[in-house]
């Protein structure tokens, strides 16, 4: 008499073996263990995170038919079990920036199947309807990111605890060490790709020709977004046995001690963070605990992480309402205690007799000679001709000086003169000062040019003369190579110099031109962190060159759903990347928002289906920055 352990197909060679009482309920067949990580899929991890405190919770129903079965000399001798129930119940939750901790527990709600003794296992006990499983363990620490390395890689050393309930096939008699590590890469168009690859350590245990004992983990699998907030999910799971132990009659892998199981599932997330998974399953080899069929339906939630109060300045006078003593009335900035947010509405700082809201010199007090008595100022210190120079002393009160570094203390302009000796009068010379340069570019303004290839960084020759300062809205830092336009690709994109590779930003006449997308979460304007690289270029662009005087941030969505939700969604869609620009220093005044929705797609995707159309969809939602006014360079 020959007896084999198997799932519903296996069809293997017999061995013999004698099989004490609880060995046939003493291996764990659970191998069906939902995922810790809401961004994985129904089993597999995934390698992303939760943000800090941000936690997740979820459950799961599963049911599998015949798990486990009994084969005598070829023949079905009976289901170890036929049915079974479990309940898995999962939580985990990001801490920092590259670590995450989740916890998984499973039950078995109730099982059945036929008698051990009657199968030929003398003295055994009768299959323990509901147990408890192991308790796992699942770290998680972040490798590399998909935002600078193009895949995300994770390591999980999971750790499992003997929790379970004897005699149920639910769990392992000892602890269970399983490092693994996580691959996963999402594409523009919404794939998202998994695998994971582990070594489970265990102790060894042995039930007729089976042994279970140290295991190879195996898995890969996708989702696809099919509709909005819908997806769908497919994977293929398992592990190969890798017993050593001489008790094994049957050397090397065995078709019973290699598992592997596909699944296939549609799930919905809505924008609340509730999360519902539901699907099929079913056994690909003959390995313990494959079913014939599993039927699964889950439900899980991740909780929002409260965002941080944003200090507002309600009376718009630059000083933020938390230090503003007065929010609703702005500060009249007359060098009078400005920093109160107060207006100095009756206030005469210099005892003058006028108000400080029409003395024109709060500070100094009027003289009162009879001479422009009203405004405030004494009128040694008047200054007609607005160069600076007060009246008493300038040799022409009705002729500005031209403050070109020679003179300059007289208030009169040097006409004809050529100060820095460039050959252009001083009259024309708009850096009377310093000399032209003499190369060929804008040589008649009579200025040396401090960025002779525009891309916003200073030719040595500033750095040299110590002219940082002066030269700061036409440029900035140190061109290594001031003959060649630095490229934005964001590598070393502060030396001037252009680099091998891509170029992710350039400037047009019209625009500024991105060459990756910007990433929000699905039906919403949040932005996600793949999308910070490509918007600090941007920046840096805008920061670089300042002649750049007014930008529209423009948002277009593609033609799903309603046309004022998506003119709705492309207007915050619009403003969120404004409201990140500002942050990174951007002067405000600088950028425009609007929002276009579905009105001027980039391609017609109406005759398109399937894949093509996605793909063509995926265009159209997009993030543009048109050029509304263009100046000289200025400070930002």
């Amino acid at each position: 008499m020959r007896k084999t352990i198997v799932s519903l197909f296996l069809m293997a060679l017999m061995l013999p073996w004698t099989a004490s009482a609880q060995d046939v309920h003493g291996i764990n067949i659970l191998n069906f263990k939902m995922s810790t990580d809401p961004s994985g899929l129904v089993t597999q991890e995934s390698a992303q995170r939760l943000d800090h405190l941000k936690w997740y919770l979820g459950g799961m129903f599963s049911y599998a038919y015949d798990p486990l079965r009994i084969l005598e000399d070829g023949d079905d001798a009976g289901s170890v079990i036929s049915h079974q129930l479990l309940m898995d119940l999962s939580f985990s939750i990001g801490i920092w920036k590259y670590f995450q901790v989740g916890v998984n527990m499973q039950a078995v709600m109730y099982q059945t199947g036929d008698d051990a003794g009657d199968m030929g296992f003398s003295g055994a006990g009768k299959l323990k309807a509901v147990a408890l499983s192991d308790l796992r363990l699942v770290p998680k620490v972040l490798l590399l990111q998909q935002s600078k390395f193009g895949f995300g890689l994770a390591f999980l050393p999971i750790l499992t605890l003997p929790t379970a309930t004897s005699d149920a096939n639910a769990g392992d008699p000892s602890l269970v060490f399983e490092p693994r590590l996580v691959i996963d890469r999402r594409f523009g168009h919404g794939l998202f790709l998994v695998g994971n690859l582990g070594y489970r350590m265990r102790e060894a245990k042995q039930v007729a020709n089976l042994m279970v004992d140290d295991e190879i983990v195996v898995s890969v699998g996708a989702e696809y977004p099919i509709l909005p907030k819908i997806t769908l999910l497919g994977e293929i799971f398992g592990s190969i046995g890798l017993s050593d132990s001489k008790t094994d009659a049957d050397s090397g892998i065995d078709m019973e001690e290699a598992p592997f199981e596909a699944v296939i599932a549609g799930r919905w997330r809505h924008d609340s963070g509730l999360i519902v998974t539901g699907g099929l399953g079913r056994g690909l080899t003959s390995g313990y605990g494959t079913p014939g069929l599993r039927v699964f339906v889950g439900a899980g939630y991740v909780a929002p992480v409260k965002a941080a109060a944003v200090v507002g300045d309600t009376d718009g006078d630059g000083l933020a309402d938390d230090v503003d003593k007065c929010i609703n009335e702005p500060e009249d900035k007359n060098g009078f205690e400005d920093e109160d947010g107060c207006p100095d509405a009756a206030k005469d700082t210099d005892a003058d007799g006028i108000p400080d809201l029409s003395d024109k010199c709060v500070k100094d007090p009027e003289d009162k000679n009879g001479f422009e008595d009203e405004d405030g100022c004494p009128d040694a210190a008047r200054d007609t001709d607005k160069d600076g120079i007060p009246d008493a002393t300038d040799k022409c009160v009705k002729d500005p000086e031209d403050k070109n570094g020679f003179e300059d203390e007289d208030g009169c302009p040097d006409a004809a003169r050529d100060t820095d000796k460039d050959g252009v009068p001083d009259a024309t010379d708009k850096c009377p000062a310093d000399a032209e340069d003499k190369d060929n570019v804008e040589d008649e303004d009579g200025c040396p040019d401090a960025d002779n290839d525009g891309d916003g960084f200073c030719d040595p020759w500033v750095t040299e003369k110590g002219l940082q300062e002066k030269m700061a809205g036409q440029c900035k830092g140190l061109d290594k190579c001031p003959a060649e336009k630095e490229i934005i690709n964001g590598f070393e994109d502060e030396d001037g110099c252009p680099d091998k590779g891509q170029q992710k930003a350039v400037i047009t006449k019209n625009s500024i031109i991105i060459l990756d997308k910007i990433y929000f979460q699905t039906g919403k304007a949040t932005l996600l962190k793949a999308s910070y690289p490509i918007l600090d270029l941007v920046v840096q662009i805008m920061k670089t060159h300042t002649q750049l005087e007014l930008i529209e941030v423009q948002g277009h969505t593609d033609d799903v759903g309603e046309d004022a939700k998506n003119l709705t969604l492309s207007s915050d869609r619009a403003d969120t990347v404004m409201k990140y620009l500002v942050s990174k220093g951007i002067d405000a005044r600088r950028i425009t928002a609007k929002g276009y929705g579905e009105t001027s797609p980039l391609d017609d995707c109406s005759a398109l289906k399937g894949f093509k159309r996605e793909t063509c969809r995926g265009k159209n939602r997009r993030v543009e920055f048109k050029i509304l006014q263009m100046g000289k360079p200025v400070n930002n």
